[in-house]
């Protein structure tokens, strides 16, 4: 019968054309599963799909199957999550509505928002009605975690990028306490803050202050 082939470490592997189809139905229908169960999760990770799917398939196996359904446009990927490509959230109006009052919320909240805990009593909303949009914000990129506590509106965390890359173009440097003045904030944000943009690679710790990591390429969407 027919062999699929596929590159592991820069050696060429085969599968038969049977193991290979099963594989990636096994794939589809893990994903299919996780959908029904998670209807409001944009996706699930690479490795938790694996344990889900075929736990013990090798790795190199499982990658190609995983990037062939991506090529085949059966399954898609963003940022970290992985879902099948005919899946998509619908919020009802309810949680439309409140999808909308957290984006406000944050947005308002600028470099100081709400802490996450505080959300349903602000918007008046069960704590797991509001945690499942969260969610969905989340996958969709509309807001970012920097901690535990702590979202931010995508929006928001830009303008502040943008504030800062500007600073530093013209300053060279910034401590803690002038970001802080900076960003209209309190060090309880700014700290949180200063550490997204270091991970981000807009920024670089060097002692006491952050300094740009490259000039050319500072600038660039916080959330991506």
């Amino acid at each position: 019968g027919r062999v699929a082939c596929f590159e592991d470490r820069g050696t060429d592997r085969f599968l038969h054309d049977e193991a290979w189809t099963a594989l990636k139905s096994v794939i589809l229908d893990a994903l299919a599963a996780f959908h029904q169960a998670e209807p409001l999760k944009t996706g699930i990770g690479r490795e938790p799909l694996r344990q889900q799917a075929t736990p013990r398939c090798p790795q190199a196996v499982y990658d190609a199957a995983l990037e062939h359904l991506v090529d085949e446009g059966r399954v898609r990927t963003q940022a970290s999550q992985i879902s099948r490509s005919d899946h998509h959230v619908e919020l009802s109006e309810e949680q439309e509505r409140l999808r909308k009052s957290v984006g406000q919320l944050l947005r308002d909240g600028g470099a100081a928002p709400p802490d996450e805990g505080e959300l349903p009593d602000r918007l008046k909303a069960g704590p797991a009605d509001v945690q499942s949009v969260i969610e969905v914000m989340q996958g969709r990129g509309e807001l970012v975690r920097l901690a535990d506590h702590l979202l931010f509106d995508l929006s928001v965390l830009q303008g502040l990028e943008e504030r800062l890359v500007s600073y530093l173009r013209e300053h060279g440097a910034i401590e803690v306490s002038a970001f802080r003045e900076l960003a209209d904030t309190t060090r309880k944000y700014a700290v949180p803050l200063l550490n997204h943009f270091d991970s981000r690679g807009v920024t670089r710790r060097d002692g006491s202050v952050r300094r740009l990591l490259d000039v050319d390429t500072a600038g660039k969407a916080s959330g991506a």
